[in-house]
């Protein structure tokens, strides 16, 4: 412990310490981005499926069930893959976000608009419904 206050003490004011609050800055900076694309990501394939399911109502013929069961069956994905991802208990892959996208009967185009159209008014929410 007296080494790490000594270190500290050395290195304030100096270039190493600066460059130390810099990266821890610039850290915390890229977990906030992270933190507001996962809830993007949630947001939209939440979107995604609540239009499916609209859609289904109008399609008599469509095979698709819009449930998590009926994406994670669609997408080859285990039930709980999809759960956790639309809760948000995970951060999906590539792999798994392009399934769950094309299990609901959706391309990647329509999740990336659905994407881009989250306002951050739209995120704040979700962040209060999730913190609560």
């Amino acid at each position: 412990m007296l080494t790490i206050i000594s270190n500290i003490q050395k290195n304030i004011g100096t270039l190493q310490r600066n460059d130390i609050f810099f990266l821890k800055s610039l850290i915390a900076v890229v977990k906030t981005e992270e933190n507001i694309n996962k809830v993007k990501i949630i947001l939209s394939l939440k979107k995604l499926l609540e239009r499916g399911k609209s859609l289904q109502m109008e399609i008599k013929d469509d095979k698709i069930v819009y449930s998590y069961h009926g994406v994670a069956s669609n997408a080859l994905l285990r039930k709980a893959t999809v759960n956790d991802t639309l809760n948000g208990n995970t951060s999906p892959t590539a792999i798994t976000l392009i399934s769950i996208v094309e299990g609901m009967g959706f391309t990647m185009t329509d999740f990336s608009k659905e994407f881009d159209t989250i306002s951050d008014t739209e995120i704040e929410i979700y962040r209060k419904i999730t913190d609560s």
